[in-house]
């Protein structure tokens, strides 16, 4: 005899795979994902957080502040019907970028200074692609001092000193730090005179005069 038999074919659930978690940086620019499937269905996302990431066009991601955002992502059932819809979540992590200043950032000062020059300016300050401001302090203020922001170098005593220059962050870049080279403070020659009243290279003197002091007058203490 014949025996019949239902025999149901339903939807299959599609693999969903290169959507893990991401860590990106401020200065990201819009950007897209390629996950694939066995199903030919379509993706999209939405964020739970747009002040962090927003989607445009559903596919597209566009940073917008430091945070996390946690990202549904749906692939779509597809035209022929063999796979239903599915969904995941994953997250993209949001970090300031490190701006260029250490690597970028030449700030150069003079090899030498005398002690007593007038102050002098940095050769080169650095820059950077971040619009931190920028500072500057000396590694010895005894040897020699540096202005916090037009960065004039006064020489203070004799030694070797380094400069710093530090960049405050930003919304969208860490602080950043970077170095000088060195610059040798010199002892300055000084000079010495006669000091009054004999003042004169030829002192003349006679046998029985009072009894007198020679001195000089010195700029060094």
């Amino acid at each position: 005899r014949d025996v019949s038999a239902i025999f149901s074919v339903v939807r299959g659930t599609p693999t969903m795979s290169g959507l893990s978690n991401q860590t990106v940086t401020m200065t990201q620019a819009p950007y897209t994902l390629s996950p694939t499937s066995n199903s030919t269905g379509t993706f999209s996302y939405v964020s739970d957080n747009s002040a962090v990431v927003f989607v445009t066009n559903g596919t597209t991601f566009n940073v917008a502040s430091v945070g996390t955002a946690n990202i549904t992502a749906t692939i779509s059932e597809d035209a022929s019907g063999n796979f239903n819809s599915r969904s995941l979540v994953f997250v993209i992590t949001v970090i300031r970028a490190t701006s260029n200043l250490a690597t970028n950032g030449v700030f150069t000062v003079p090899e030498s200074m005398t002690y007593g020059d007038t102050p002098v300016n940095a050769i080169q300050l650095p820059t950077s692609n971040s619009t931190g401001a920028i500072t500057y302090v000396t590694g010895n203020s005894s040897i020699a001092t540096i202005h916090p922001t037009t960065g004039v170098i006064t020489a203070v005593g004799a030694g070797i000193v380094t400069f710093y220059a530090s960049q405050a962050q930003t919304s969208v870049y860490n602080s950043n730090s970077t170095a000088s080279n060195f610059i040798q403070i010199l002892r300055k020659s000084v000079t010495q005179t006669r000091a009054e009243p004999y003042t004169s290279s030829t002192i003349t003197k006679y046998y029985g005069d009072s009894m007198f002091t020679l001195g000089t007058v010195s700029e060094s203490n």
